[in-house]
C-alpha cells in the first residue's frame, strides 16, 4: 500500500482554501482526507465549521455529512476519499454523562452507555457513507480520545468505572488484590526513575490495565468497520505512537496489531524534526509494522513559509518549536521532496496536511508538488527497503517501569536522542523488543537500546544468541537489565553488558565479537557531539558528508542545507544513476561520483541496471 493523498485543513480554513484543493485535482492527486468532526479541539474550537452530524442520541444530521462529501466533490469530481470517523463525545453527549472522551477515554470505554451509543453512530455513519458515497471512499480511520490520536493526558487518574475494572483485571490475572495507585506514588519511584517490581506492581498494572482498556475499545471499533463496510475499504489509526516511553494509551498496541489489525497506522511529521538539513523522521516502529504487513501513513504536516498560523481569530501560534517555519520557497522545496523521498525508500504513504490553509500557495512550491506526484507514479514501489545500518530499539515492558514525571530523564530517552541521530544525517531503522527475535538483524551495525531495564534469562538467550555479536556495537541507554526476574538488582546490569552499574557518565567494554557501550547517563543523549561520538565507534558508511541520507539498494537520498558540488560514495557498483527529480542520468562508474547541490537541495537517485 502506497497512496499519496492530500488532507483538507481544520474547520473554516478549509474553505478559505479550497484554491489548493483545485490544484491537487488538476495536479492529478484525487484521495482526499476529509474529517466530518463533532467535538472541538484542544483549545476549544470546534474541528469543521459544519453543522454537527451526531446531534443527539439515535439523530443524525447526515445532510451536514453530505454538505462536506458535496463540497469537495463540487471542487474536485473524481476525488476518492479517506474519511475520518470522529468516535469523541459531542458536547451535548459529555454533558449528559459527566465526562468527555477527549480527555476521559479510559473511562468512558467501561461504560455501557457510552460504548453502545458512539458503536451505533459509527454503524449508522458507514452505513449512510457506503449508500451514497460508497464507491468514492477508499477508506476510514476511526478516531478518539485527544486530538482524535487515541491520547490521553491523564490516563493513570482514576475513573467511576476504573477502579471495579481493575480489580476484575487483577483477578483474571492472578494478582491477587492490588491498590490502585494514588497520584503521590505516580509522581514518585523507588530508583529515581525505575519502579521496584516488588513494592510498585501496582502501579506497574494499573498503568498496564488502562492501556489494556483502549485497546480493547479500539479492536471493538475496528471489528464494527470490519462488519460494516467492504472488505476492501482500508482502515487506519492514529495509534502506535511507543517510541517516546511514555505510552499512555498505546501501550498494547501490539495487540491490536496482532488481533484486529487495521491496514494502516497513521502518523504526523511534526514529531519528528522540522529543520532543513537533517534526516527528519517517523513515528513509525517501523519493523513493528513491516513484520505484520501493516501500512505506514506519513502525515506531512510541516510548516512551509507560506501556512497560516492565525488558527482562530484570537489565538496565533508562535513560530517556534514544531511550528518553526521552513523559511523560503527554496526550503519548502527541499523540505517537501525530503517527506516523499523517505516515503518512496521505505516504502510508506504520504498525505500532506494543509493543517490551517496556505501552506501550498506559492507557484514554486506547486510545480516541486507536481514534479514530486509525477516521480511517486513512476517510482512507488520499487524500493526493497531500507539498508540503514541502525536499528533504534523500543521495549514496551520495560516502559512500563519507568516513572515518566521524571521529565528530563524521558526528553533525552525519548526525544533527544532520536532527535540527535536525525542531525547527525545517519538513517536508522526502528523496532520493539518482540521484533527481534523475529527479523534479519545481519545489515546493522549499531544496535541502540532506548531502555532495556526488564530482563530474563529467556530475554538474556535471544540477546546473547542473536544481538551482541558479529563485532556490532550495543549501545545501553541508561541501566540494563536492572530489573532481573522481578527484582531490582544493581549487580545483573554488569552481568549483562560487562560495565558496572552507575549513573554516571559512559563505560565502554570490547568483547570478542561485540562491543558495549553504556549510557550510564541518559542526559549525556542531549548532547549531539557525544551522540557522534557513539557513532563513530559504529564503523557506519559514509554516504555523503554534511547531508542527511536514507539508502535502500534502488534508492539513494541526499538532503543538504548547504550546496556546491558532494561526492557520494555507495556502498557497492551499480551500473546506471538517475537523478528522479530533474530527470537527469548518468552512468555508473564504480562506487562514487559527484553531482552538483543547490543550497538547500534534495536529490533521489534511482539505481537501475
Amino acid at each position: 500500500m502506497e497512496i499519496f493523498a492530500y488532507r483538507l485543513p481544520y474547520g473554516k480554513h478549509r474553505k478559505k482554501d479550497l484554491d489548493t484543493l483545485k490544484f491537487m485535482a488538476a495536479t492529478g492527486v484525487d484521495l482526499i482526507s476529509i474529517s466530518p468532526m463533532n467535538t472541538a479541539d484542544s483549545l476549544g474550537n470546534p474541528y469543521t465549521d459544519a453543522p454537527l452530524v451526531w446531534r443527539a442520541e439515535d439523530v443524525y444530521d447526515f445532510a451536514s455529512l453530505d454538505a462536506q462529501f458535496d463540497e469537495v466533490l463540487s471542487v474536485h469530481p473524481k476525488a476518492r476519499f479517506i474519511c475520518t470517523v470522529d468516535l469523541n463525545t459531542p458536547l451535548w453527549f459529555a454533558r449528559k454523562l459527566s465526562e468527555d472522551s477527549f480527555y476521559s477515554l479510559s473511562n468512558l470505554a467501561l461504560n455501557r452507555e457510552w460504548k453502545n451509543a458512539t458503536t451505533s453512530y459509527l454503524r449508522h455513519f458507514l452505513e449512510h457513507c457506503e449508500a451514497f458515497y460508497g464507491n468514492s471512499i477508499w477508506g476510514y480511520v476511526p478516531a478518539c480520545g485527544r486530538t482524535m490520536e487515541w491520547i490521553e493526558n491523564d490516563f493513570e487518574k482514576d475513573g467511576l468505572l476504573k477502579g471495579e475494572a481493575f480489580q476484575r483485571y487483577c483477578s483474571e490475572n492472578g494478582l491477587g488484590k492490588l491498590q490502585i495507585p494514588t497520584m503521590n506514588s505516580l509522581l514518585h519511584s523507588e530508583h529515581e526513575f525505575i519502579r521496584d517490581p516488588e513494592k510498585e506492581r501496582n502501579i506497574v498494572e494499573w498503568r498496564r490495565f488502562t492501556g489494556k482498556v483502549a485497546a480493547d475499545l479500539l479492536i471493538h471499533f475496528i471489528q464494527t468497520i470490519r462488519e460494516t463496510v467492504p472488505r476492501n475499504k482500508k482502515i487506519g489509526v492514529f495509534y502506535g505512537f511507543v517510541l517516546n516511553l511514555f505510552m499512555g494509551l498505546h501501550s498494547d498496541c501490539e495487540r491490536v496489531f496482532d488481533t484486529m489489525p487495521p491496514d494502516f497506522m497513521i502518523g504526523a511529521a511534526c514529531n519528528s524534526k522540522q529543520a532543513i538539513g537533517n534526516n527528519s523522521g517517523f513515528n513509525a516502529v517501523t519493523k513493528m509494522l513491516s513484520r505484520r504487513k501493516i501500512g505506514y501513513l506519513h502525515e506531512c504536516d510541516r510548516i512551509t513559509s507560506t501556512s497560516n498560523l492565525q488558527i482562530t481569530d484570537f489565538v496565533s501560534l508562535n513560530r517556534s518549536g514544531i511550528w518553526t517555519p521552513w523559511a523560503s520557497s527554496a526550503e519548502d522545496i527541499a523540505g517537501f521532496r525530503r517527506e516523499v523521498s523517505m516515503c518512496l525508500i521505505e516504502n510508506f504513504s504520504f498525505w500532506a496536511f494543509n493543517i490551517w490553509g496556505q501552506s501550498y500557495k506559492s507557484p514554486e512550491l506547486r510545480a516541486a508538488i507536481k514534479n514530486c506526484f509525477e516521480t511517486w507514479k513512476m517510482y512507488r514501489g520499487l524500493s526493497s527497503g531500507s539498508t540503514a545500518q541502525i536499528l533504534f530499539v523500543a521495549d514496551m515492558e520495560s516502559n512500563f517501569w519507568l516513572n515518566e514525571h521524571h521529565h528530563a530523564i524521558f526528553k533525552a530517552l525519548a526525544w533527544n536522542c532520536r532527535n540527535n541521530l536525525m542531525e547527525c544525517g545517519v538513517p536508522y531503522d526502528t523496532a520493539v523488543w518482540n521484533d527481534l527475535a523475529e527479523i534479519d538483524l545481519s545489515q546493522y551495525r549499531i544496535i541502540l537500546f532506548q531502555n532495556l531495564v526488564w530482563m530474563t534469562a529467556e530475554r538474556e538467550k535471544v540477546l546473547f544468541s542473536k544481538i551482541c555479536k558479529d563485532n556490532r556495537l550495543i549501545v545501553w541507554c541508561g541501566t540494563p537489565g536492572i530489573l532481573y526476574n522481578g527484582k531490582y538488582d544493581r549487580n545483573h546490569v554488569e552481568a549483562l553488558c560487562g560495565n558496572p552499574y552507575t549513573t554516571q557518565g559512559f563505560a565502554k567494554k570490547v568483547f570478542p565479537d561485540w562491543i558495549s557501550f553504556s549510557v550510564a547517563d541518559p542526559l549525556l543523549l542531549n548532547d549531539i557531539a557525544f551522540v557522534r561520538h557513539i557513532l563513530d565507534q559504529g564503523k557506519l558508511h559514509c554516504y555523503c558528508k554534511d547531508a542527511a541520507v536514507r539508502h535502500s539498494k534502488e534508492f539513494l537520498m541526499i538532503h543538504c542545507k548547504k550546496g556546491g558540488e558532494k561526492q557520494i560514495h555507495l556502498p557497492g557498483p551499480v551500473s546506471k544513476i538517475t537523478e528522479v527529480f530533474s530527470g537527469k542520468t548518468m552512468p555508473g562508474n564504480g562506487i562514487s561520483f559527484t553531482d552538483q547541490f543547490e543550497t538547500p537541495d534534495t536529490k533521489l537517485y534511482y539505481f537501475s541496471k
